[in-house]
């Protein structure tokens, strides 16, 4: 099966146009570019033969232990061996002048003790496995494929040898001493090779932009750690060039090893990009939020009234997911997937980055207004067709490897209430909006009111017969709430806000008669099914009823009582349309914390927080997913609504007395 290493031993490092991901054994085994988006150079994690990495690591047996940079996205690993210590320190590089629109990654190497015998190999193999060819073109090693190109800098770390589909090297690092290495990458632009002195610039000045950036985070209640790992992590999947981010970096690591819950998450969805928004404000990263939701509202418009599930990082809306058969996946977890057949579906004093993060989310979700696509690209496309990579194994045979997402075509209702939300939190704290906008705004409210009867996917994106899905029809009632809002306030035009009532109340109506169970004393999964569905936990947190209400903190309880395990929460009872099972879904966690939060019950939410944070790994990262049993990391890594619901979670318990 070859060398996977537990998703959990991962970190991740990143420039805001894509991602790698670094192994406690000092092996990047997935980085995509030249966006995150993009096909990838090194997707080892994929399939351990076929996908490629970049290794470093003494040649002795060794002991690590790592850590970011305290306030950055710069991570270091210490090496111990019998003969020394050493330090690697990696970073994508963040642009300066000299490097222009080329990608950097930079690993500097240190002798801390002794002297230490250290080997480095890399295999880059384009277009997620598929192509390698390596050349010296002087004395410097060039990988490419059409018009993408990687070359390979090796400063005092030994000369570097092309051999075996690879470029390798070997040197001694004595205490004392540095040693540097360097991937730079282009496509569509002539390959500049820099000058060490000007990657070392580079490696310091990013760690200095993240120590400003995260030292600007307003936020000063418990769990501060937690909290600005989450912000920095967050920051890692912001798509800078178009504002958009991404719900994970990564495509088909399993929801359950050897299972087909695989699927590509390196898409913009409006879910994860409303609560984005309500978090950056909370952390006072206003122009970062700001900036997204317009963008958000362009990408959307060509849509409108419909919204994708998901969109493309450059906002675009066609997402086909396909399969990587050529891949085996991590750990045999088969199908390998690019794209999401979801995005189909019904269904930080900084304040810059919440602006930002807004009008990208105005920006794409324009271009489909007033249909709302569940995701879209990071360029604000909506078209994200789903493949399966069959050449790929999948981590650990995991099959398939698909990219793309089917889910982007889905009718996912619950996408409409996140979206006005997300408005309403953005105008509430003083920000204004045009009129092209409003009314933007009030289609989306107004196809909320002519759709709100009709069965979706529901928030989990299910491949089953649509249902009428209680989180869904509740987060219908919050969208035309928050448009009334928005019109009574006159951020809205007035006219139609009667008829918005109207139907809030007849949401409402439906709800309660069809979505309660007496037995069960809780709202429950969907209309005349009496199963939970931790989604439900969004009704507290979306303001649907006080949170100390009979129903809602029944609700609380049921899905505690019934989906929890410990400190972790599953995500639902019943069937949902694919073959298997799946780990407990780490943000209902801190969802329920939250809930629990908001329902006045400070002890038990504490407790709670306490209880999931301490599941986390060694540097503070989650993945979508865990195993109960064991504590392994199961699914995309790491996930971005993870993060959101850490800040969310631990925002509102700062808010009561202790």
């Amino acid at each position: 099966m070859g060398r996977y290493v537990p998703i959990r031993d991962y970190a991740v490092i990143g420039d805001g146009r894509t991602v790698a991901l670094v192994a406690r054994d000092g092996a990047i085994d997935w980085l995509c570019l030249p966006n995150m988006d993009s096909p990838s150079v090194f997707a080892a994690i994929l399939d351990a033969e076929r996908g490629g990495s970049f290794e470093l690591c003494p040649t002795e047996r060794y002991e690590t232990t790592r850590r970011y940079r305290p306030g950055t996205n710069v991570l270091e690993t210490t090496f111990t061996t019998t003969s020394g210590r050493v330090r690697v320190t990696d970073a994508m590089t963040l642009p300066d002048a000299n490097l222009g629109p080329l990608r950097e990654l930079a690993r500097r190497v240190e002798g801390l003790s002794g002297r230490v015998a250290m080997r480095w190999r890399a295999t880059p193999r384009f277009d997620y496995g598929r192509r390698a060819h390596l050349e010296l073109r002087g004395e410097i090693p060039v990988a490419s494929h059409g018009a993408d190109g990687v070359a390979f800098g090796s400063w005092d770390a030994g000369a570097p040898e092309i051999r075996d589909g690879g470029v390798s090297g070997r040197f001694e690092m004595a205490a004392g001493h540095r040693a540097l290495l360097g991937v730079i990458a282009t496509c569509n632009e002539p390959l500049v090779f820099p000058p060490r002195a000007h990657v070392e610039a580079r490696l310091d000045a990013t760690a200095a932009f993240w120590e400003r950036w995260s030292g600007q985070l307003t936020y000063a209640g418990p769990w501060r750690d937690a909290v600005v790992r989450s912000a920095l992590a967050l920051k890692l999947l912001v798509f800078a060039p178009s504002g958009a981010i991404t719900a994970a970096p990564t495509t088909s690591l399993p929801e359950a090893i050897g299972g087909e819950r695989n699927w590509d998450y390196r898409y913009c969805w409006i879910r994860d990009s409303s609560f984005t928004i309500e978090a950056l404000l909370q952390l006072g990263c206003r122009q970062e939020a700001t900036s997204f939701f317009w963008w958000f509202m362009h990408a959307t418009r060509l849509t409108s009234p419909r919204l994708r599930v998901l969109y493309r990082l450059d906002g675009g809306a066609h997402v086909p997911e396909r399969v990587l058969d050529h891949l085996s996946g991590y750990r045999d977890s088969r199908p390998v997937r690019i794209g999401n057949a979801a995005a189909d579906q019904l269904q930080l004093d900084t304040r810059q980055e919440a602006t930002s993060f807004f009008w990208w989310f105005m920006h794409a979700t324009r271009l489909t207004s007033p249909r709302l696509r569940v995701l879209y690209r990071l360029d604000g496309g909506a078209h994200v067709p789903e493949r399966v990579l069959d050449h790929l194994s999948g981590y650990r045979d995991s099959r398939p490897v698909r990219i793309g997402n089917a889910a982007a075509d889905q009718l996912q209702l619950d996408t409409f209430g996140e979206l006005l939300d997300a408005a309403f939190g953005y105008v509430r704290r003083g920000a204004r909006i045009d009129r092209d906008t409003m009314n933007q705004l009030a289609e989306l409210a107004d196809f909320v009111a002519d759709h709100w009867r009709e069965p979706d996917a529901g928030i989990w994106e299910v491949r089953m017969e649509p249902q009428h899905f209680t989180e869904s029809k509740a987060m219908c009632w919050v969208a035309l709430d928050r448009a009334a809002q928005l019109a009574e306030t006159g951020h809205l035009s007035g006219r139609r806000r009667q008829r918005w009532l109207t139907e809030a109340a007849a949401i409402r109506a439906f709800i309660d008669n069809h979505c309660w169970s007496e037995r069960l004393g809780s709202y429950v999964r969907y209309a005349g099914r009496e199963e939970l569905d931790a989604s439900l936990l969004m009704m507290p947190i979306m303001r649907y009823d006080e949170p100390t209400s009979p129903r809602l903190a029944g609700t609380i309880e049921a899905v505690r009582r019934e989906l929890g395990r410990g400190a972790l929460v599953y995500r639902y009872t019943g069937e949902d349309g694919l073959a298997g099972a799946e780990g407990v879904f780490v943000c209902c966690s801190f969802w329920l914390a939250e809930a629990l939060a908001l329902a006045g019950r400070r002890d038990d939410a504490a407790r709670s927080m306490d209880a999931a944070l301490a599941l986390a790994n060694d540097v503070g990262l989650f993945s979508e997913e865990l195993d109960p049993a064991s504590g392994e990391f199961l699914g995309n890594f790491p996930q971005g609504l993870v993060h959101l619901a850490i800040i969310s979670a631990a925002a509102a318990i700062a808010r009561l007395p202790s």
